[in-house]
């Protein structure tokens, strides 16, 4: 049975990128359940990054999106 809001993770992805644009090497996407992705981070240094998501549900549409944090120096 599928819940409302389940989606396809084999065609979900989740980049995470510098403020430059440069592309950070992640740990594979874990999906614990239908309408959760988690993304293992590395350990960041301070700076701005972006993420930025699209999930294909199993309906086949798409969504997408792309959000900003900062992390500040200790």
């Amino acid at each position: 049975m599928t819940r409302k809001g389940s989606f396809e993770a084999a065609f979900s992805t989740i980049e995470l990128a510098t403020a430059s644009g440069a592309k950070i090497a992640t740990k594979p996407l874990e999906h614990p359940e239908s309408t959760v992705l988690v993304l293992p981070l590395p350990a960041l240094a301070p700076g701005e990054y972006s993420v930025h998501w699209k999930v294909v549900s199993v309906d086949t549409h798409s969504t997408e999106g792309t959000f900003h944090f900062h992390i500040k120096a200790p």
